[in-house]
């Protein structure tokens, strides 16, 4: 991740739950887990119109299995996925809200 913080908006550039971010040809790609921890965003990086110099990520795809991450990351980013992507588990797991006695 890049930033000196960790920011907890989707498309701000230091966004907290990024897992993996890729520079490409045709441009930056990155997965994230949505704020409500129910899924993986593939995302691309776009400058924004307002202020050049800044930037955000958008989002291109919503997916909760590790087939379709990998699927949709090669159709939006035209590379294969990294390792880390290979790596994730089978479908997206909720991390356990802690319970309170």
């Amino acid at each position: 991740m890049t930033g000196q913080y960790n920011d907890h908006c989707e498309s701000a550039d230091n966004y907290a739950a990024e897992l993996c971010r890729i520079e490409a040809e045709t441009g930056s790609f990155c997965v994230i887990v949505c704020r409500d921890g129910i899924q993986w965003i593939i995302q691309r990086r776009i400058r924004a119109t307002e202020k050049p110099a800044a930037v955000r990520w958008v989002a291109e795809s919503y997916v909760t299995s590790r087939e379709a991450l990998l699927r949709l990351w090669q159709a939006h980013s035209g590379i294969s996925a990294p390792a880390e992507l290979h790596a994730m588990p089978a479908h997206f797991i909720r991390p356990r809200e802690s319970t309170r006695s």
